[in-house]
């Protein structure tokens, strides 16, 4: 099946192939995250790297970006050499060694695959970091990033603890990889191996990691195996908080009934709510409100739960928040009101849901978009007329 961002490459290649080339290439990378080319075509025998200069590059980055999210392959990379007469094939890679920055795993790519050489000293001197990287792809690091579980079986195999435990390039041990990638399985190979739960990863156990996923499976297993729900993290953050921001309502009743307490919070003031609220996790909004969280805690800017979701346009949270009871009148710093929030943003629909619930239009504030010279403060309806929001103005008049 043909893949209409690949085609749409293929028209863009043969439009800037120059005139003695008999095909060009594309070597297009994009891990989700990043993304990048680079662009060689054949003359005489010989093969030579296009610079990007007349390229359309956002544009072949766009499809590149695209071709991955609707084509079949759960690639990392792929080639795309297309002839003179429009004829094009495509080879699609997903083994590239995950820890190279992209333009090297390009370098490697063209070199190990295609017989392409670097011309410059800087580029060979990356190729052959590259080549000598790819050792790492006999470690169980990669095996266990790579999902592959019978390698990490045969692996684990009178394995060492030195090497069980042993951190990669990405400063990762496997079990945080495991548990970063959600699968239960190597998870459980990994512990009942004697893998250390209390190695951290930017200062985050295997424990944290799998908490920030949200992952019922894994996050419980893990507390079977002794680890803490009541643990304080780093800032002071606990597994309540992560949870909240990715579980589902199973995981978050789960850890609900083995703290002591709910209303935690982190160096930054923020509670669990505070966390759902930033995520958008309505399910674990709500079972936090059922169990009686206080709504009206307010993080390091003063903000409640409300004020955040106002903060953050997120109407249905807002919605949710104000059915059960959330103070539609807290202020923050300068006073500053869930609706003023709304209204300096151009939220038009957390305006709405605010004015379902009665607020303040009279209230003043001062807001950090004013002028800083002048002691000044302003209605929300005020701050829409200097924000230039004309239908908010319209909004908040019809129901002054």
């Amino acid at each position: 099946m043909k893949n209409q961002y690949i085609e749409t490459l293929v028209e863009i290649l043969l439009k800037h192939i120059p005139n003695a080339a008999k095909k060009s290439m594309l070597f297009a990378f994009y891990n989700g995250v990043v993304t990048t080319y680079s662009y060689f075509h054949y003359e005489s025998m010989k093969v030579f790297e296009h610079g990007s200069e007349g390229l359309p590059s956002n544009e072949i980055m766009d499809n590149i970006q695209r071709a991955r999210h609707t084509g079949e392959s759960n690639w990392t990379a792929f080639v795309l050499t297309v002839k003179r007469n429009g004829l094009y094939e495509v080879d699609y890679y997903d083994d590239l060694n995950p820890t190279l920055e992209c333009g090297s795993a390009l370098l490697l790519l063209a070199y190990s695959h295609y017989h392409i050489e670097p011309a410059s000293d800087f580029s060979k001197s990356q190729l052959k970091s590259a080549i000598e990287a790819e050792s790492f792809k006999k470690t169980l690091n990669y095996a266990c990033m790579r999902n592959d579980i019978e390698t990490v079986k045969e692996k684990l195999v009178n394995i060492k603890l030195s090497a069980l435990n042993k951190k990669g390039p990405d400063r990762k041990t496997p079990l945080h990889i495991a548990c970063l990638n959600e699968n239960i399985e190597i998870v459980t190979l990994l512990v009942e191996a004697g893998a250390d739960l209390k190695i951290k990863y930017h200062g985050e156990t295997p424990f944290a990691l799998a908490c920030r996923k949200g992952n019922v499976e894994i996050i419980k297993y893990l507390i079977s195996q002794g680890e803490n729900a009541n643990e304080i993290m780093v800032g002071k953050v606990t597994p309540l908080h992560l949870i909240s921001s990715s579980g589902n309502q199973e995981i978050v009743h789960y850890i609900l009934e083995r703290i002591t307490n709910i209303n935690a919070v982190t160096n930054r003031k923020r509670s669990a709510l505070h966390y759902a609220v930033e995520d958008n996790n309505l399910e674990a909004a709500k079972v936090l409100i059922d169990n009686g969280i206080d709504m009206e805690l307010l993080e390091e800017y003063k903000r409640s739960a409300l004020s955040l979701a106002c903060d953050r346009n997120k109407p249905e949270m807002a919605a949710l928040l104000l059915e059960n009871g959330a103070n539609i009148h807290s202020t923050g710093q300068g006073k500053v009101t869930p609706l003023h929030s709304a209204c300096e943003r151009g939220f038009i629909e957390v305006v709405r849901v605010l004015l379902q619930h009665q607020p303040n239009l009279h209230a003043k504030a001062t807001l950090y978009s004013m002028p800083k010279s002048q002691n000044l403060k302003e209605t929300p309806i005020e701050t829409a007329k200097r924000l230039g929001y004309d239908e908010i103005i319209d909004l908040l008049s019809s129901n002054l």
